[in-house]
């Protein structure tokens, strides 16, 4: 779907995907070997490499926690298309921060197909990533934190 609207994408799977997986059977039946690259698990520093480097993160999952790519990819400042499942739509908000999705392989593809035909959107929903990853910014967080927990101690005082 994602080839016929811009034939030269590339689809970078940080994933370890085994041999026998359909997937890899579907990407050889359909002839998307240049546009797909199994990549398989990286750690940080080259998993960044590859997070900076992108154009979208796409997080298709059928379920999830708060994953933290997730917020990897906002402290990059990179337009997301996610499946609307678990702890995701905490994250990320519709048209706002992110494009949430169906599970279903078309309504990903045509996110991703809709941001990369409006590059305004694509341009508003990293700069609001940007300002929302400071939201989970570990500093601020522990600042939170410690307040709470004066706050509850005043309050037992009392």
């Amino acid at each position: 779907i994602i080839r016929r609207e811009i034939p030269d994408f590339k689809l970078y799977i940080l994933r370890d995907v085994p041999d026998n997986h359909f997937i890899k059977e579907y990407i050889k039946e359909h002839d998307l070997k240049g546009n797909v690259a199994f990549i398989g698990y990286k750690r940080h520093p080259e998993y960044y490499q590859y997070l900076k480097s992108c154009d979208v993160v796409i997080l298709p999952s059928r379920t999830e926690g708060i994953a933290a790519s997730l917020l990897e990819a906002m402290a990059f400042g990179k337009p997301i298309v996610a499946t609307k499942v678990g702890g995701t739509p905490e994250l990320l908000k519709h048209n706002v921060n992110g494009l949430l999705t169906p599970i279903d392989p078309v309504d990903i593809a045509n996110a991703v197909i809709y941001l990369f035909q409006h590059p305004d959107v694509m341009k508003k929903i990293s700069e609001k990533n940007l300002q929302c990853a400071k939201l989970y910014d570990w500093n601020r967080i522990i600042g939170d934190y410690v307040k709470l927990y004066c706050e509850l101690a005043r309050a037992e005082a009392d």
